[in-house]
């Protein structure tokens, strides 16, 4: 447990359908690494991670600075998993759900999650982690993406997808207080962190119906076989 995060966990032990494991001490997942302490950011390179992906805008790095990113032992990357999102709907609308925000990126983000996947496919980056703001949507969504191309069940990855709302109940609760202070009302707050394991399954089932399977997915991103073999090596024995 760290200190100043609290949506981190190693994604090793999941088994595959076809009866293979995801390796342990190799990829990571997190929320926000600005508030690390030194003992935190000690425990993670104990861990051996040897790159950082880090899934916000420029903005939100800028405003949220990563403790790593210009740490000498880490290479920190910062790749936008979706830019822009706001634009894939009505001005002044917001997506009627978490399924209609997935869906709506990975069928109009192509462009940036090629980049994100380019450089979870290179071998030298790992142990990588892997982080947003809360560690739950764009992160949440990529561990889904490699999950599933790997041959993961559906079912065991909306359950780690679910896991995340145990996991914010602290910056929930400091929101929840902050609220009362303020007068304002936190049940949008709440909602935004909810991580209904529907969602993602959902998400799942139409990038299986829409592309016909993860691969053809991840050929559709510009992703070469070679790449998605790489990830499929990398993450499982």
């Amino acid at each position: 447990m760290l200190e100043g995060a609290y949506n981190v966990r190693e994604m090793g032990g999941y088994m595959t359908g076809d009866g293979r494991l995801l390796r342990h001490h190799t990829l990571y997942r997190a929320d926000s690494l600005h508030a690390l302490t030194p003992d935190d950011q000690q425990s993670l390179l104990n861990l051996g991670i040897r790159t950082i992906l880090d899934l916000r805008h420029p903005k939100e790095a800028a405003l949220y600075p990563n403790v790593f990113a210009r740490s000498p032992q880490i290479t920190y990357l910062n790749i936008p998993f979706y830019a822009g999102w706001r634009s894939l709907f009505p001005q002044g609308t917001l997506p009627a759900s978490l399924t209609h925000l997935y869906t709506a990126v990975l069928d109009n983000c192509h462009t940036t999650i090629h980049q994100v996947l380019t450089a979870v496919a290179n071998p030298r980056h790992y142990p990588l982690l892997v982080h947003c703001q809360i560690g739950k949507d764009r992160t949440g969504l990529l561990i889904a993406l490699l999950m599933g191309l790997v041959g993961v069940p559906f079912k065991t990855i909306a359950a780690d997808y679910a896991v995340s709302y145990d996991y914010l109940q602290t910056i929930l609760h400091q929101y929840r207080q902050q609220a009362q202070q303020h007068g304002r009302d936190a049940s949008l707050f709440e909602q935004i962190l909810q991580s209904r394991p529907e969602s993602i399954t959902d998400t799942l089932c139409h990038l299986q119906f829409t592309y016909g399977s993860f691969a053809n997915y991840f050929h559709t991103l510009g992703l070469t076989t070679g790449q998605q073999d790489a990830i499929r090596h990398t993450l499982t024995i």
